[in-house]
Formats: structure tokens, sequence, C-alpha cells
């Protein structure tokens, strides 16, 4: 368990970063304006920053974080539902058990890697 505290830190880490770098882009974005300006006449390119997203499934949670998602979008976005159902099908054959899908998914894996290797030897 201490290997998820580890990596739940990261993530919370990482997504305060991610809060700190967005929330700078706005004031940032008027700063390069005013510097692009001031070079249009020489040969300073300014690069426009964009904000940055994290995007992805809490696999240790997988379907309280699907339910959540659909439950969120019930509210927001009821057309959206659908689609969210049609993406999260992919996972019913696994019954609910992050466990299952876990070693489908290294399954998956460790058959593909056993054709990578026999594709560089032939």
């Amino acid at each position: 368990m201490a290997y998820l505290d580890v990596a739940n830190k990261e993530i919370v880490s990482l997504i305060e970063w991610l809060k700190t770098y967005n929330s700078n882009i706005d004031e940032q974005s008027q700063q390069k304006q005013h510097k692009q300006q001031q070079q249009e006449e020489g040969n300073g390119a300014v690069k426009k920053r964009s904000k940055i997203g994290f995007y992805g499934l809490d696999l240790y949670s997988l379907w309280e974080s699907t339910e959540a998602v659909i439950e969120y979008l019930k509210k927001v976005d009821p057309d959206a539902v659908r689609a969210a159902y049609d993406a999260y099908n992919c996972f019913e054959p696994y019954g609910k058990s992050v466990e299952n899908y876990a070693r489908a998914l290294l399954s998956y894996l460790n058959h593909v890697k056993m054709k990578a290797h026999y594709v560089i030897i032939f």
C-alpha cells in the first residue's frame, strides 16, 4: 500500500502543477502578446502556450469512476451519456473486477510483445 500512497501523492503534485501552469497562461499570454507586438519588426518569434489537461481513468476505482462520470454527464450534458456508456462498454466483460481487467491487459501486452519479438527475429 505504500506504493499507492506515493503514486497518489505524485498525481496530486501533478494536478497542483497543472492548476498553477494553467492559471498562469492568461497572464503570460498577455505579456507575450505585448512582446510579440514589439518583436514584429525583428526576427524574434513568440510561441503561444496552451493549457494542459490530464485525462484518464483511475483503474483502482474504475467502476466508481465511470459511474461518477455518467452521473456528472447526466447533470451537465445529458446528450453525452449514451456516448459515455458506449465507451465504457468495453469494460463489461470483466465483471467489475479490476483484477480481471488487469490480467486481460497483461495477457494482451504479452501477446503483442511476443508478436513483436517474432517479427524482429524473422
